[in-house]
């Protein structure tokens, strides 16, 4: 097959030399192959289309599930698009007390799950409601009586974040208000909950190793918090408060740590145990 093209190769040399040409060399003919490689041209390369996806139901964080956020991806331009029942006179959103309550539970049930202060944080801040932020500590409190030590544990770590300087989003004020909401309720919980006591006296010790709560200012809100004054004192309710705080400090802290609070507690502890009960727990501080 290729003795026809050399001696075509060879005719065409003997004719470019007749009429004074220089031969062609086999390296300036293009091959077939190089032909078609010129013809054709470089092929383009295909674009790959980038797929966005998004998050569950268009929310991107914890504070878009429970502050009512609108999320990106249903946002409008206009301000007008908003809600009219979460616009306030101000441009600030506002909520009733059922969808603040509503939504203060949701935010805690998401941090036990996610563990992340600051997206509670900011979902308190939008909320907008600081007069119902006593209200929060209440449920939150409440709501942790019936889970787990774990969980019992990261909400004290959460409100030490919240009354600290890392966010000081409550005062302390709203702390020991939301506090009595849930001593002036304790009878009826304890017939849900009956180591509620105890778990609140924890919650308690929490507040006063941290310096969020002084050992005194605690004392005189069980003493003279309950359905009426004095009704968890009769009842020994309040004596067995504030042996879980004391023995709480002393397991997590030590004897000295105790004895250097209980040197600015100027309460006396007979005070808080109920003279009809001939024992209780309290007297093993006493």
């Amino acid at each position: 097959m290729k003795l026809p093209l050399l001696a075509h190769k060879a005719g065409l040399a003997r004719g470019m030399s007749i009429r004074g040409q220089p031969p062609v060399s086999n390296a300036e003919l293009p091959s077939v192959v190089d032909h078609r490689r010129i013809v054709s041209g470089p092929q383009k390369k295909k674009k790959k289309k980038r797929r966005i996806v998004s998050g569950s139901n268009g929310y991107n964080s914890l504070a878009d599930r429970t502050s009512g956020r609108t999320p990106a991806s249903s946002q409008s331009a206009g301000p007008s698009q908003r809600p009219a029942n979460q616009e306030g006179h101000s441009g600030n959103k506002s909520y009733s007390e059922d969808d603040l309550q509503e939504k203060s539970i949701s935010a805690i049930r998401e941090y036990y799950s996610a563990k992340d202060e600051k997206e509670v944080a900011l979902c308190i801040e939008e909320l907008n409601a600081p007069s119902f932020y006593p209200s929060v500590v209440s449920l939150w409190v409440n709501d942790s009586f019936e889970r787990k030590d774990m969980e019992r544990e990261l909400l004290a770590k959460l409100f030490v974040s919240l009354c600290s300087g890392r966010h000081n989003l409550l005062s302390k004020q709203q702390l020991t208000d939301g506090l009595a909401s849930v001593l002036a309720s304790l009878e009826d919980t304890l017939s849900d909950a009956p180591r509620a006591t105890e778990y609140l006296g924890r919650l308690l010790a929490r507040f006063v190793q941290e310096n969020i709560l002084p050992l005194q200012e605690v004392g005189k809100l069980i003493q003279g918090v309950g359905k009426e004054p004095g009704c968890l004192v009769q009842d020994g309710i309040a004596a067995d408060i504030l042996w879980a705080v004391l023995d709480s400090i002393r397991l997590e802290k030590g004897d000295s740590f105790l004895n250097e609070v209980m040197s600015s507690f100027s309460l006396k502890l007979e005070d808080f145990r109920p003279q009809h009960l001939k024992r209780s727990k309290l007297d093993a501080f006493m």
